[in-house]
């Protein structure tokens, strides 16, 4: 009796499995919508990935504690 409850949960977790991925591929082959195309990263537009570290912040003054 446990092993045909367990073999049915089974069945019924891959059968909503394979319809999880039907629907992800549908989505996936729909055309896009008309309007602006994809944003372009910024390798695309030829500018470097990494600028490199941030500026460092302007030093503070000791007596400005509040």
């Amino acid at each position: 009796m446990l092993s045909v409850k367990v073999g049915e949960v089974l069945l019924v977790l891959g059968a909503l499995h394979l319809t999880n991925f039907a629907i992800f591929r549908r989505i996936r082959r729909r055309p896009a919508a008309a309007g602006p195309g994809p944003a372009l990263s910024a390798a695309q537009h030829g500018q470097p990935l990494f600028r490199g570290l941030p500026p460092e912040p302007a030093p503070r003054d000791p007596q400005d504690v509040h």
